[in-house]
């Protein structure tokens, strides 16, 4: 499945993700995002990965 990372998404720790997507992980392609994502705006992303893509 092309998005078949998303379904993992689900039962993982919302805090931990909004945290990784502020600050980023060191040694991957992902970067920080704090300067120019809210804390509100980084949870709203989180919230709609957790849901998945619509069937």
């Amino acid at each position: 499945m092309r998005f078949g990372f998303f379904l993992g998404l689900a039962g993982k720790d919302a805090e931990a993700l909004g945290f990784v997507i502020l600050h980023g992980r060191r040694g991957t392609p992902m970067p920080p995002w704090r300067e120019h994502l809210s804390e509100g705006e980084a949870r709203w992303i989180v919230e709609q990965l957790q849901k998945g893509f619509p069937k």
